[in-house]
């Protein structure tokens, strides 16, 4: 508890009253937060080409990116709707290994930090 005239202090800045405190503390807190978003949301795919034509030619989508990564034989995918510049499609093929499907590793071959 803070008595009465005594100053409150919100990482340096000193405020008397409770609205000047408050305000304070948020401008504070603004500058310490981190801008987040969403660039790419996977979507599992059973193949590039016939997803592509869906999102392209049913719904209008833009190919932004189709890239060949012969590294790891795939293909690094990108559909976003007509204009966006936001959050995008990332379009990932499901690959059969040893009978088994393996995407969520295909996946993080793209995102190097995720490993």
């Amino acid at each position: 508890m803070v008595a009465m005239g005594q100053e409150w202090n919100c990482g340096g800045t000193s405020a008397r009253s409770v609205h000047e405190r408050h305000y304070a503390c948020r401008l504070q807190n603004k500058r310490l937060m981190m801008k987040q978003s969403i660039i790419h949301i996977a979507l599992v795919v059973r193949d590039y080409d016939e997803a592509i034509a869906f999102f392209c030619q049913k719904l209008h989508f833009e190919l932004v990116e189709d890239t060949y990564q012969p590294e790891q034989d795939k293909r690094w995918v990108v559909v976003s709707p007509p204009g966006s510049n936001g959050t995008t499609l990332l379009l990932a093929r499901l690959q059969s290994r040893a009978g088994r499907f393996h995407w969520a590793a295909d996946l993080r071959a793209g995102f190097p930090n995720m490993r």
